[in-house]
């Protein structure tokens, strides 16, 4: 219940009716208090509203429930940024990096940026570092075959394919896709 009165707020906020959307983005954080995205979509209100301390608390307590929640340091930051607390953005920044670094998905996103701006170096550091933490993404396998393959090393590009159809046979082997 709590996604459904959030999900519906947030739609009266696309809607740029935060006023309307209030009510139902606080009933989504006393139907379930731990759940961080309804604290994050009621601090949006908030702030459209121009309530920038019950914004700031709602974002706080939207990390609070869950740290790494990447949407509540964004906001969270951006309001600091707006309020004058560069001092509270800048460190709230470099925390957020800091878990952004130890997510691979986020790594391979960056890596594939990399690939398509023809800097296949940094893109093959940041999948190594990917393939250490989650090594059973096969995404993350076939963009390093193509960093080795635009830096022109088919030992590494072999190895890469190696290990990518070895996952893809235990994947079989499993009964899963």
């Amino acid at each position: 219940f709590a996604m459904f009165y959030s999900n519906n707020g947030v739609y009266l906020l696309g809607q740029a009716r935060p006023a309307e959307a209030l009510p139902l983005l606080e009933r989504a954080t006393v139907i379930a208090p731990s759940f961080a995205l309804g604290w994050v979509n009621l601090g949006h209100a908030h702030s459209l509203l121009g309530d920038t301390a019950k914004a700031q608390t709602c974002y706080e307590r939207a990390l609070k429930e869950e740290p790494a929640n990447l949407k509540a340091r964004a906001s969270l930051e951006q309001l600091y940024r707006s309020t004058g607390q560069i001092g509270r953005a800048e460190a709230l920044d470099r925390k957020t990096e800091r878990f952004r670094e130890r997510n691979p998905y986020y790594l391979a996103a960056l890596a594939r940026r990399d690939l398509g701006a023809g800097d296949a170096v940094t893109a093959e550091k940041r999948l190594r570092r990917a393939l250490a933490i989650k090594g059973d993404e096969p995404e993350f396998y076939e963009l390093a075959i193509a960093a080795a393959q635009r830096l022109g090393r088919p030992k590494d590009t072999e190895r890469w394919m190696v290990r990518l159809e070895k996952l893809r046979a235990r994947s079989r082997g499993s009964g899963t896709k």
